[in-house]
Formats: C-alpha cells, sequence, structure tokens
C-alpha cells in the first residue's frame, strides 16, 4: 500500500556530513527530502527537473568518486541491493577516492545489510544506535485513515 519505514537523518548530521566529506550526495531521496544539492531519487522521469540525478538503481554503476549519504528504504531487498552494490563501489580500483554514510536498521537474525556492511573490508567506523534511542515513523501518516 506504499507504506514503509526509513530513517529520518537530523539536519545536524547531514551539517556534519558536509564539514567532514565536502559535497555529498543523497542516494535516495526527493526534492521534498533532500538536504544537498544532489541526490538520487526514486522517479527520476519527473524529478530530474528538480535536481535528481536520476535512479541509484540505474545510475549506481556511474559512480566515480566522491561522498555518499546512503539511506535506502528499510525494504530487504532495496538494503541488499544498496549494500552490495556500495561494496562493489568501493572494491572497484579503477573509481577515485569514494566514501559511504550508510543508515540501515540492524534487525539482527542473520544475513542483512547492517551485517554484510559491518563485514565490508572497507568499513571505517560503526555505530549502532540502540533501539530505546531512536525511533521509526509510518510513512503513511499523511494519508485519511
Amino acid at each position: 500500500r506504499g507504506a514503509g519505514f526509513q530513517c529520518a537523518v537530523p539536519g545536524a548530521c547531514f551539517e556534519s556530513l558536509r564539514e567532514f566529506l565536502g559535497n555529498t550526495i543523497e542516494c535516495f531521496a526527493s526534492p521534498l527530502n533532500c538536504r544537498f544539492e544532489r541526490y538520487f531519487s526514486a522517479f527520476p522521469a519527473l524529478e530530474r527537473a528538480f535536481g535528481s540525478l536520476g535512479s541509484f538503481f540505474d545510475e549506481w554503476s556511474r559512480i566515480e568518486q566522491g561522498s555518499f549519504e546512503v539511506n535506502p528504504p528499510f525494504v530487504p531487498e532495496v538494503l541488499a541491493f544498496a549494500a552490495a552494490k556500495v561494496g562493489e563501489l568501493l572494491g572497484d580500483g579503477a573509481k577515485g577516492a569514494l566514501s559511504f554514510l550508510a543508515v540501515v536498521p540492524d534487525w539482527g537474525g542473520g544475513s542483512s545489510a547492517a551485517q554484510a556492511l559491518r563485514e565490508s573490508p572497507f568499513l571505517r567506523a560503526n555505530v549502532t544506535i540502540p533501539a530505546a534511542d531512536h525511533v521509526f515513523v509510518d510513512g503513511a501518516q499523511h494519508r485519511v485513515r
């Protein structure tokens, strides 16, 4: 029905990213929620007019260098795709300097995007926020019930 979970990263976090990593590109954003000038979005045919670089699903292989914020919708298949593509990009020796800040859930219980990213040989840092210290909001709060 179009509802789902995704972490809303606070503005202060984005400002810290800009301060420490310079120009950063969001891999899963929209014209309504992007914090940076450059972003990938779900509906590029509509959103290119508002600055979208296209869909991360379609354009990931064109990434050559830079810093990226990866906060995909919390759908297992989307999370797995994003984690796999980040690993492929970092493992490609022909690419320039790359950095990724990934915001993914750690649901535990076996294979997950969080586990795959934690096990990456490219991992520089990992922060897990305990469940009691964050919240999720249903993405359908705008709909009339």
